[in-house]
C-alpha cells in the first residue's frame, strides 16, 4: 500500500528552498527601501533647486527696466546681487531687492523700500557655502546673467538667464 504524504526529506528541501526565497525577498525589500530614500532626497533637492531658479527668475523677469545690477563681493568673496524689482513679496513700494550669503552661510532675500531701510528679509536656502553672480554685458549678444550656488554637500548648480 502507498502513502500520499511527505518523506522528511521532501520537506526540508521544501522548507530551504522557501527559506532562499524569503532571504532574496527580504534583500530586494531592504534595496528598495534604500532607493527610496535615495530617491526622496534627491527629488526634495531639485525641488528647492526649481523654487530658487522660479524665485530668481521672477525677481529678474520683473526687473524695472531702468534699474541695473550691482554685484559686489562681500569678505568672503561671495557676491552681494543688488537690484530694483517690481515682484514683491511683502509691499508693492518695496522695490529695492538684495541677494547675499548672511552668517551659517545663509542665502538671504531682502527687499527693503531704500537701499536698507525697513527691510523684510527673507530666507531662500540653508547651507550655501559659494554665491556667485555673473552679469554677461556683450553687446554682440542679449544681455543674461548667470548665478552660481555650491552647497556644502560639495553640489553646484547653474542658472543661467537671458534678459
Amino acid at each position: 500500500m502507498k502513502k500520499k504524504s511527505f518523506t522528511l526529506i521532501e520537506m526540508l528541501i521544501g522548507i530551504t528552498l522557501f527559506s532562499i526565497i524569503i532571504i532574496f525577498l527580504y534583500d530586494t525589500l531592504e534595496q528598495s527601501k534604500n532607493s527610496n530614500i535615495f530617491y526622496s532626497k534627491k527629488l526634495d533637492e531639485l525641488k528647492n533647486i526649481s523654487k530658487i531658479k522660479k524665485l530668481f527668475f521672477e525677481d529678474i523677469v520683473n526687473k524695472k527696466n531702468n534699474s541695473k545690477f550691482s554685484i559686489t563681493p562681500d569678505k568672503n568673496k561671495n557676491s552681494i546681487l543688488h537690484f530694483q524689482s517690481k515682484n514683491s513679496f511683502h509691499n508693492p513700494f518695496y522695490k529695492y531687492i538684495t541677494y547675499k550669503i548672511v552668517d551659517e552661510n545663509t542665502l538671504v532675500r531682502i527687499q527693503s523700500k531704500t537701499t536698507f531701510e525697513g527691510a523684510f528679509v527673507d530666507v531662500v536656502y540653508e547651507n550655501i557655502i559659494k554665491f556667485k553672480v555673473i552679469e554677461n554685458k556683450d553687446l554682440k549678444k542679449k544681455k543674461s546673467i548667470m548665478i552660481y550656488f555650491e552647497f556644502e554637500n560639495e553640489k553646484s548648480y547653474f542658472i543661467s538667464l537671458v534678459l
